[in-house]
């Protein structure tokens, strides 16, 4: 981890190498995984938060939030701030992040490492700018 789903790596091999047009959900979901996934690749095992107030962060996915490709091996980063519900109980610690293309359920995409930390009452959890790296290759 971090790393692209197979779903996603199928879709963005078969429009580089076949011409089937991509087309990247418009709205990204970030979950936070309180257990990362044992396959990156599928997001098996991974287990969201459900702290009382939990929700996953909807984020638009454009430039603004996650700026052009940069660097060698190519990365892309968060440009803007994610935000999660403030707990209202305590319990557990976040470890990881899952990104999915629905609110609830839906497409595993992608995941993500994160420093971890524990959920508190009234403690908000943010991925601050930055704090999200995905690179391919390298």
């Amino acid at each position: 981890m971090p790393g692209f789903s197979n779903t996603t790596d199928g879709a963005l091999l078969d429009e580089v190498f076949g011409g089937q047009n991509y087309v990247p959900p418009a709205t990204l979901y970030f979950a936070l995984l309180t257990t990362a996934p044992t396959d990156i690749k599928v997001g098996t095992g991974a287990v969201e938060a459900s702290y009382t107030g939990y929700a996953r962060v909807a984020v638009t996915n454009n430039l603004t939030n996650f700026p052009a490709a940069a660097g060698s091996p190519r990365s892309k980063t968060n440009a803007t701030e994610f935000l999660f519900p403030t707990p209202s109980t305590t319990g557990g610690s976040v470890v990881a992040s899952g990104v999915y293309d629905a609110v609830t359920g839906g497409n595993y995409v992608a995941g993500f490492l994160v420093t971890a930390k524990a959920i508190a009452a009234g403690d908000p959890i943010k991925f601050t700018v930055g704090s999200l790296l995905l690179s391919q290759g390298g």
